[in-house]
């Protein structure tokens, strides 16, 4: 492509060659002159050893007029790069159609729909127009699935799950599980049952080998927008309200409740219960036992406020040369 056509889908501005052809996107250090890089960071210039076929900027960065090459000023560079990968690798779609090797029960389906070859589907299940089902799904019946969803292989969906639109889940994840609740009794322990399903709103990624269990009597609940890693597990009941985005390995137990734009670092651990208000921010490994109030930064175990946690650790860094020093102290008191 051009340099011109490339900036008028970024919606920016050319400051060099627009007649210049771009092949390729390419990371900064590597970037040649067939290839279009992003500029994140003004200090990444010295990474730039070739000479650039053109180069993304943000408003604020002064192109070097030693250089040869073209620029294009956008005003954000992330959503930029965004852009660019989705331009030079379009997603592969599958061609609408139903494999013959696919089970269908009494199903209703959208226009548009990719079914894939020895994928399961249960009687009274929905599907919106152009999802793609990939091979060897399965989904029982009732499920209820949006538009413009994508489903990939190996992926489990139980009964009383509704999905909605623009929906991505990865392989091996699985949907609607039992919960995991039992009541002690004379010959061991009774499992309660999980009839609640699940409910994933809009715009949901879903990771991985990602597990979400059946509420109990209500639904476990996926927000709009919410983002979520590989290997989670998000236990029955859990609310998790619209654009909070969870990194891998994170496990949250029953009952618990997340706001809007909450922010969970790899490892996190919340307890049973706990509620966690809009805006909180939770650093890796970091183990949550009590309840937060809006715009909290937490981190350690027990989760504490970010910058007291910080300063605990510090300090328990400092504890042998402490340690010595009240021995020295003692010693001296003795005397």
């Amino acid at each position: 492509m051009k340099v011109k056509d490339i900036a008028d889908i970024l919606d920016g501005e050319v400051d060099g060659d627009p007649e210049h052809e771009i092949k390729d996107i390419a990371p900064v250090d590597e970037v040649d002159e067939d290839t279009i890089a992003v500029l994140r960071k003004e200090e990444d210039w010295y990474k730039i050893k070739k000479k650039a076929g053109a180069v993304v900027i943000p408003p604020n960065v002064v192109p070097d007029r030693k250089l040869s090459y073209s620029f294009i000023r956008v005003k954000n560079t992330e959503v930029a790069f965004v852009r660019l990968v989705e331009l030079f690798y379009p997603r592969e779609v599958p061609q609408p159609s139903i494999s013959p090797m696919a089970y269908l029960g009494e199903v209703k389906l959208g226009k548009n729909v990719h079914i894939g070859a020895y994928t399961w589907i249960g009687d009274a299940v929905e599907i919106g127009d152009r999802t793609v089902v990939h091979p060897f799904v399965y989904i029982a019946g009732g499920t209820k699935i949006g538009a413009n969803t994508v489903i990939y292989p190996g992926v489990v969906i139980y009964p009383r799950v509704t999905i909605g639109s623009n929906v991505v889940i990865h392989s091996g994840t699985i949907i609607g599980s039992p919960g995991f609740g039992y009541v002690r009794c004379e010959d061991g322990w009774l499992h309660i049952p999980q009839v609640g399903g699940v409910v994933i709103e809009d715009d949901v990624h879903i990771g991985a080998n990602v597990t979400i269990d059946s509420g109990t009597l209500r639904p476990t609940h996926i927000g709009k927008g919410v983002k979520i890693d590989n290997l989670v597990q998000i236990a029955h009941n859990v609310k998790i309200g619209e654009n909070t985005v969870i990194a891998a390995q994170t496990g949250i137990a029953g009952s618990s409740e997340l706001g809007n734009w909450v922010m969970l670092g790899g490892q996190v651990g919340i307890t049973d219960h706990v509620k966690l208000g809009d805006g909180v921010m939770v650093a890796a490994q970091s183990g949550v036992t009590k309840s937060a109030p809006p715009n909290t930064k937490l981190f350690g175990y027990p989760a504490r406020e970010y910058n007291k946690a910080r300063r605990t650790y510090a300090i328990l860094f400092e504890l042998p040369q402490i340690a010595r020093k009240v021995k020295e102290l003692e010693k001296r008191l003795k005397e």
